[in-house]
């Protein structure tokens, strides 16, 4: 059974709109597709974390419910560039780096004279005239990693307060987050890619050939019986 995260219902999201996503342009998607929202709202999270406690509250102990899969695919949704994904990036930022001289000193921000006088400066990467710094891109990157590791976390303490049943997650794209961050927490990590995609991104790499199995991300064992069914994951390494 999926207790949901990112696709709450039109009346949750007309209470408080400002939960939906923020593009790097700007814009700002409409609710009528699912992963529209933003996971690092306080307002996602805590109704999020409600309804996993109240399903797995109900549901967990029913002998016909094998295991807990968490929300799906995290790590789908487009990044969010909203005022609280921006202050949190910051804040992430000064976590990582203690100083403003030394992030500016790791982007490299010298070029073109973009330093930055404090962490609030610091934007999103949204669609500028030219790239970001690739280091600013990384530190962003690392940071949507994080805040989904986080949202994965917090899916697992409500579920695991009331169940000690099987628990499952699917991380999409392998690039996207650090798939091995939440690993302890959960029996299995599915991942989800497209060989054909995959292969197409690899056509300049002597790994091509391996895309299909690469774009598994897992391989699974299984046991004889249902009740008994264990699937583990090896990660795939070059």
């Amino acid at each position: 059974m999926c207790p949901p995260l990112r696709t709450p219902p039109a009346w949750l999201i007309e209470t408080n709109p400002s939960v939906k996503i923020v593009r790097n342009d700007g814009v700002v998607l409409e609710f009528g597709s699912r992963y529209s929202f933003c996971i690092n709202h306080p307002f996602l999270l805590e109704r999020g974390r409600e309804m996993a406690e109240e399903m797995v509250a109900h549901y967990g102990n029913n002998p016909d419910i094998a295991g807990w899969h968490l929300d799906n695919e995290h790590g789908d949704e487009p990044d969010c560039h909203c005022p609280i994904c921006r202050n949190k990036f910051q804040e992430w930022c000064r976590n990582r780096y203690g100083s403003i001289a030394t992030l500016n000193r790791e982007w490299g921000m010298i070029f073109w004279g973009l330093e930055f006088n404090s962490f609030e400066q610091i934007p999103t990467p949204m669609i500028s005239k030219s790239y970001h710094s690739p280091s600013h891109l990384l530190a962003w990157k690392r940071f949507r990693s994080d805040s989904t590791i986080e949202a994965v976390a917090m899916q697992v303490k409500a579920v695991r307060k009331y169940s000690t049943q099987y628990l499952e997650r699917r991380m999409q794209g392998l690039t996207r987050s650090d798939q091995t961050a939440t690993s302890p927490d959960t029996e299995c990590c599915l991942s989800l890619h497209s060989p054909a995609l995959m292969t197409r991104s690899l056509r300049n790499s002597s790994a091509s050939s391996n895309a299909e199995e690469l774009s598994s991300g897992i391989r699974y064992r299984e046991s004889k019986t249902w009740k008994q069914k264990s699937i583990r994951t090896e990660s795939i390494r070059n």
